[in-house]
């Protein structure tokens, strides 16, 4: 073969090669293309499924939206918010181990995953494994303080100290509570509620603190004094309630609990510094509204006949009339029993509610 043969040969070669590489380049690219062209029709189809499970769970349809919340995770398994919402439809249908393995397998990836460590903590609850459901809740809350979270922190740590209250876990919970006062938004809603919740873990000092913070910043927030005046009387602070009342009258409920507090004050036997004849009177008043309800009920309640005998006695003449100031303590008692025990004989009153109230403050006083 001569050089010229030869050279047309190599670049005849070259160019076959060269021919060959973009083709494969276009191939590549070709393939990638048409790749990605299907993972975004998957996921497209994935977000669809997903809109349609979501609104199937809205209506209270969570087996369609299992099936289609189902189709989304398989086109989109990298999406963690299908399989939270999975996990939420199948809660709904009451398929809780379903659901539990639905979210573990997620957390086996990534154990600090907020919403997942959050959904599982929320599917944990009812169970009443209290120490899993807060290891699972401070993990959530620990990651949105790395991540910046901090309107979100406060709310699910709200939701954490509510949860430890309907648990009886008050120590627990006001040890949430106390950094919750620290992270709270400065503004009058959260501070009463910040309050409602010291209220609810039995810290009085802290509780009214909040509210009258909340009224530094909104003095006229009805709401606000509302809920300061339904946590001073739930602490027997039945004339710092009243002040918090002021300037409330267009709410209904402001005024019921106004009459409320006012009844309770005017009618309490064992309040201090009232005269003998003071407390007498308040005294029959409470045994006659007692005497009455029992009477409306069709069959006598258990405490009847120890009503009437206490009222017998306190009607009694000469010595064998015991003193008020001895008896008034077992009295309040019995009314209170007898109050409860007819809740459902006759209409409950400002009055009988009143009488609740002075007779559960006082319970196992003497």
């Amino acid at each position: 073969m001569d050089s010229g043969r030869e050279s047309t040969f190599v670049h005849r070669e070259v160019q076959a090669l060269v021919l060959l590489t973009l083709v494969a380049v276009a191939a590549f690219f070709l393939t990638r293309s048409v790749a990605h062209a299907n993972r975004e029709r998957r996921r497209a189809d994935a977000r669809e499924w997903a809109r349609r499970g979501a609104g199937a769970l809205q209506a209270g349809q969570p087996a369609p939206a299992s099936a289609a919340l189902q189709r989304a995770t398989v086109l989109d398994p990298a999406n963690v918010s299908y399989r939270i919402e999975l996990a939420r439809s199948l809660t709904a249908q009451g398929s809780d181990a379903a659901a539990r393995q639905i979210l573990l397998d997620v957390l086996a990836t990534d154990s600090r995953h907020i919403d997942v460590n959050l959904a599982l903590g929320r599917l944990e609850a009812p169970r009443g494994d209290v120490d899993r459901v807060v290891r699972y809740y401070q993990t959530a809350i620990d990651e949105m303080w790395m991540s910046g979270q901090a309107s979100r922190r406060y709310e699910v740590r709200s939701e954490l100290a509510r949860y430890l209250i309907s648990r009886g876990q008050r120590s627990r919970a006001l040890s949430e509570v106390l950094i919750l006062s620290a992270e709270a938004p400065d503004t009058a809603i959260a501070r009463a509620a910040v309050g409602r919740l010291f209220v609810d873990c039995g810290d009085a000092a802290r509780a009214l603190a909040e509210f009258d913070r909340a009224l530094t910043l909104e003095p006229a927030n009805q709401t606000v004094r509302l809920a300061g005046a339904q946590a001073a009387f739930s602490l027997g602070d039945d004339r710092r309630a009243l002040a918090y009342l002021r300037g409330t009258s267009s709410l209904d409920a402001a005024r019921d609990l106004s009459a409320l507090i006012t009844t309770v004050l005017s009618s309490d036997p064992l309040a201090p510094r009232l005269t003998a004849a003071e407390r007498e009177r308040r005294l029959r008043l409470a045994i006659a509204r007692a005497t009455d309800r029992a009477s409306a009920c069709a069959s006598p309640p258990p405490s009847a006949d120890a009503l009437n005998a206490f009222a017998a006695a306190l009607s009694a003449t000469g010595t064998r009339r015991p003193p008020v100031s001895d008896v008034a303590d077992d009295g309040v008692e019995l009314v209170l029993k007898i109050e409860r025990e007819t809740a459902a004989c006759a209409p409950v009153t400002t009055t009988d509610r009143a009488l609740m109230v002075v007779g559960s403050r006082h319970e196992g006083s003497s």
